[in-house]
C-alpha cells in the first residue's frame, strides 16, 4: 500500500478553515468575500503574505533577460573574433575574409534562433534597457567595420581597441540584462 505525501500549504500562510478564505466546496455555491473574512488576517500573516509575492514576483522575474544576456555575449564574441579576421584578411587576399563573413553569419542566425526560441513571451517587449544595449553595439559595431576596413585598415591598435570597445559593450549590456 503506498502512502501518499502531505500535499497541504502551510497553515501559516493559508487558513484551513474554508470560511477565513472564501474557498469551500465544490458543492456549494461560491461566494464573495465579505469584508469580516479579510479582518481575521493578522498583521505579522499579512506581512506574510506580502513577503511571500514579493519573493514570487521577483523569482518569477529573475530569468526573463538571461536570453538576452547570453546573446550579447555571443554577440560580443562574434563580432570580436570577426574583427580579428578582417585585420589578419588586410594582409592577404581581401577575398579570403568572406570564409570568416559566412561562418560569422552562420553563428549569428544561430545565435538569433537560439535567443527568440528561448526568450520568454513576457520579455519580448524589448525594454528601453536592451534598445540602449543594441544601439550601442551597432554604433561600435559601425564603426569598427567601416574603421578596419577603410580607415585603419590594417593598423593592430585599432583592432585591439575595437576588440575591447565591442567586448565591454556587449557585457556591459549583459549584465545590464541579467539584473
Amino acid at each position: 500500500m503506498h502512502s501518499r505525501p502531505n500535499l497541504t500549504p502551510d497553515h501559516d500562510l493559508h487558513p484551513a478553515d474554508p470560511q477565513q478564505t472564501g474557498l469551500e466546496s465544490s458543492d456549494s455555491r461560491p461566494t464573495s468575500p465579505r469584508p469580516s473574512e479579510f479582518q481575521s488576517v493578522d498583521p505579522q500573516q499579512a506581512r506574510d503574505l506580502l513577503r511571500q509575492a514579493d519573493q514570487l514576483g521577483v523569482a518569477a522575474a529573475s530569468g526573463t533577460g538571461t536570453p538576452y544576456a547570453f546573446f550579447l555575449l555571443g554577440l560580443g564574441s562574434l563580432c570580436s573574433m570577426l574583427t580579428v579576421a578582417i585585420y589578419l584578411g588586410s594582409f592577404t587576399d581581401e577575398r579570403l575574409i568572406l570564409l570568416p563573413l559566412t561562418v560569422f553569419l552562420i553563428w549569428f542566425a544561430a545565435l538569433i534562433t537560439a535567443m527568440i526560441t528561448t526568450a520568454r513571451a513576457a520579455s519580448l517587449g524589448f525594454t528601453r534597457r536592451w534598445r540602449v544595449s543594441i544601439f550601442s553595439w551597432v554604433a561600435v559595431w559601425a564603426v569598427t567595420c567601416f574603421g578596419g576596413s577603410v580607415i585603419w585598415k590594417g593598423e593592430l591598435w585599432f583592432t585591439v581597441l575595437a576588440v575591447l570597445a565591442l567586448t565591454a559593450v556587449t557585457v556591459w549590456g549583459a549584465l545590464r540584462e541579467a539584473r
